[in-house]
């Protein structure tokens, strides 16, 4: 278990998996941008042959997930750096749960009283 450890900060600390701070926050903007402009764009496409608008948005959202693993690493940073206050740590939790709630309202259709969810 030690090896793992060492080899895990080896790869962290390693410069050709290291993105900057700046590079990570672009590619979160243009893949935010890309993802906005799919999504609409998927549900309006209503025939087969526009599924690979689907896969596209998919693929988005997935180079979405890996680059904030980038991210994680860099908010960890700044939070040992400058410290915890109470505005970082609320905001930090509220980041983590509303996300979560509102996939799970998304996904279970609880509460829902908007005449789309109606037909569930």
């Amino acid at each position: 278990m030690l090896w793992l450890r060492v080899r895990f900060r080896a790869l962290r600390r390693s410069k050709t998996t290291a993105m900057t701070a700046r590079a990570v926050n672009v590619t979160i903007l243009l893949l935010l941008a890309f993802e906005l402009s799919t999504g609409p764009a998927s549900f309006l496409v209503g025939n087969p042959g526009g599924r690979w608008l689907f896969w596209l948005h998919r693929a988005g959202g997935l180079a979405l997930v890996v680059v904030l693993a980038w991210k994680v690493g860099i908010a960890a940073r700044s939070y040992r750096r400058r410290g915890v206050t109470t505005g970082t740590a609320l905001s930090a939790v509220a980041g983590i749960l509303f996300p979560l709630a509102a996939g799970i309202r998304s996904s279970t259709g609880v509460g829902c009283r908007w005449p789309p969810c109606w037909s569930r």
